[in-house]
């Protein structure tokens, strides 16, 4: 039996608009061995709604990236854990994609790159920045698309500290597209082009005062701010608080950056105002610097 641990994922980090993302310590977990009959067993977040037969996103990564590597799928037993919420904008979907290309690997015996491991991955899941952190682990920069996928990753420093707030509704991806312009103007462009520049050498050199200078976004947060109730208002309280935030993925949850000795003071203040805006839970997550990982029981 193997165990494979997946980091959620927070994309469309900042400027970062399907091209930057970050790892992240909340991990679904998922226990893999050869059975004679496909068994899923689901525990935590998505139980009641994640798919038990051929259609579960694990199994399918599963036998795609089998046939990938010339090797005829079997049937699983799988049980997962959750602990990342499901359609959130933390990688959920990114997560078992993941997993399920690394217990092909794990059962077969046979092992593909990471870099055979984004372009497959993206593929599945049709946009690199999500699932490149959960391979890599920590920030990545990645480019391309499903034939070309690419990335660049650098470890996150320790002093930073993401903090999720996750309201309690969802919010698909597909609902989250529909609101996106066709056109964007030249200068929004440059915008988000010269601070996702900004952002990644920031991250390449640790400096998390420049870190938290260049969060804003002009390609997707506008449109999508009437998604969420409060999300001008919350994201201007966290950008004077010192703890600018994002939306993480396609939402709803928005990200804060939060130096860590500040995290305490900030989640003390920010509390108040989510709860103008309905019920939210407030999760440090600390960077996941490692990326995914199986181990043999």
């Amino acid at each position: 039996m193997f165990r494979i641990t997946v980091p959620a994922t927070s994309a469309n980090l900042g400027p970062g608009f399907d091209s930057l993302g970050m790892a992240l310590q909340l991990y679904n977990t998922l226990e893999v061995e050869p059975s004679d009959s496909l068994k899923i067993q689901i525990e935590g977040e998505g139980a009641t709604s994640i798919p038990r037969n051929g259609s579960n996103l694990v199994y399918k990564s599963y036998r795609r990236t089998m046939e990938r590597m010339g090797v005829t799928p079997g049937n699983l037993f799988i049980r997962q854990h959750n602990a990342i919420p499901s359609t959130r904008g933390l990688g959920s979907s990114s997560s078992a994609v993941v997993a399920g290309i690394l217990a092909a690997q794990a059962v077969s015996g046979q092992t593909i790159s990471k870099e055979e491991m984004l372009l497959l991955a993206t593929q599945i899941e049709g946009h690199p920045d999500n699932v490149a952190p959960a391979i890599y682990g920590g920030f990545v920069a990645a480019v391309g698309g499903t034939h070309d996928a690419r990335c660049l990753s650098f470890d996150v420093p320790a002093t930073l500290l993401p903090i999720a707030m996750i309201p309690d509704y969802e919010l698909s991806t597909q609902k989250a597209r529909a609101v996106l312009p066709k056109q964007i103007s030249f200068t929004d462009a440059v915008f988000n082009v010269s601070r996702a520049a900004y952002l990644s050498a920031a991250f390449a050199k640790g400096d998390v005062d420049a870190i938290l200078t260049v969060l804003q976004d002009r390609l997707h947060q506008p449109y999508r701010a009437a998604l969420i109730p409060g999300f001008e208002d919350i994201l201007d309280t966290c950008e004077v608080m010192g703890a600018p935030a994002y939306l993480s993925g396609a939402g709803p949850t928005l990200m804060a950056l939060c130096r860590e000795a500040n995290a305490d003071e900030f989640i003390s203040r920010i509390t108040p105002v989510l709860a103008d805006w309905g019920n939210w839970r407030i999760c440090k997550l600390p960077p996941d610097n490692l990326g995914a990982r199986v181990e043999t029981l």
